[in-house]
């Protein structure tokens, strides 16, 4: 009954790939994906970049890559004493010479099969790293043009690893739908739409993501890494917008004290 199972479950997980790898526009005849064994390099077909993929090894995990069309599939169990985030961590093997080339960039789709006793209304993916530093933005191509020589923490390509949508889907999800990030942003926030029930799957395709390299050189090469999160939970806001428990007991104690002087001073202008 168990080996049914696992040939029934390869089954749907093979037949819901295929219909993610034609949503996303990509026919399989055209595809040649290879695994990525857990802390395994990957590179595009013409080695403009390689990067190393790593997570825990006791994770349900299996990542394929296409080095000619730059698309990495993501088939991922998470069960119900698996972390509430699921952690990858990639990170970049060779120092770059120049920023012209835009460093790491791919196209994700992935299925995430949802194997806890909860159903899942919420889900979120966020990308997490320390940023560049306005020392390694230097550009020895001297043929770029000085305003290009660096990224643009404003503008398409902050210098934190973060999302784009692809030019054919753009954030395609079901049964849930994407509600905040996306393009130009480090989270993908999704919701509403059909919740993933225990058993199901949720799907996901036309995933960008990109990160700047570092320049470095031989003897420092201060690399790029970065986290890609996943798991079934909202984002929070940022630490500094939560106030700590102290600031709150100030507050109330603070609102306290003046309730007691209104009070007093009433008191006093009746006697």
């Amino acid at each position: 009954m168990e080996i049914l199972k696992l040939k029934a479950r390869k089954f749907w997980i093979g037949l819901v790939a295929l219909a993610v790898a034609v949503s996303s526009g990509s026919r399989p005849a055209d595809a040649a994906f290879i695994n990525i064994p857990n802390g395994n390099t990957f590179s595009p077909s013409d080695n403009s970049w390689t990067w190393k993929a790593s997570w825990d090894r006791t994770l349900d995990l299996t990542i394929r890559w296409d080095p000619v069309s730059k698309n990495m599939q993501k088939l991922l169990n998470i069960r119900q004493d698996d972390p509430t985030l699921i952690k990858i961590t990639f990170e970049q093997v060779n120092r770059a010479d120049t920023f012209d080339r835009f460093g790491l960039r791919f196209t994700l789709s992935e299925l995430v099969t949802n194997s806890t006793t909860a159903d899942w209304s919420v889900f979120l993916l966020q990308l997490t790293d320390d940023g560049l530093r306005e020392g390694d933005f230097r550009n020895p191509n001297p043929n770029v043009p000085l305003g290009n020589r660096h990224p643009d923490d404003g503008d398409k390509h902050p210098t934190k690893a973060h999302f784009h949508g692809d030019s054919n889907t753009r954030f395609d999800f079901a049964p849930l739908v994407k509600l905040d990030g996306g393009e130009s942003k480090n989270f993908i926030q999704l919701g509403l739409g059909m919740p993933v029930g225990s058993g199901r799957t949720l799907t996901g395709g036309g995933i960008g993501i990109h990160d700047w390299e570092r320049v470095g050189t031989l003897q420092r090469p201060n690399l790029r890494t970065f986290d890609l999160l996943e798991g079934p939970v909202e984002l929070l806001p940022p630490p500094s917008q939560v106030a700590e428990p102290s600031t709150l007991m100030l507050y109330s104690v603070g609102i306290l004290v003046l309730i007691d002087y209104s009070w007093r001073r009433r008191k006093k202008l009746r006697g």
